[in-house]
């Protein structure tokens, strides 16, 4: 039996660590959501995942990305 990505059993915060694969037949390193969260986070953003219907785990899950917003032209390095 697989762990179901719910919130509260840390499997939502473990995704986004290095080498997370979980319980999956899919090819990959674990690197992905490692690299988009190490990449969102310097330049001062947040990436999360949710419920894609609001307390309903059985219909999917959302990646959100929120970055901050800048002046046009505006460099941020």
């Amino acid at each position: 039996m697989s762990e179901r990505l719910e919130p509260g059993n840390g499997l939502w915060e473990k995704i986004f660590e290095r080498f997370s694969r979980g319980n999956t037949r899919a090819k990959g390193s674990g690197l992905g959501l490692y690299l988009v969260k190490t990449i969102v986070e310097s330049h001062g953003g947040r990436v999360w995942v949710e419920d894609r219907m609001a307390g309903s785990s059985r219909q999917g899950s959302r990646f959100v990305v929120r970055l901050p917003a800048g002046e046009a032209g505006e460099s941020t390095g």
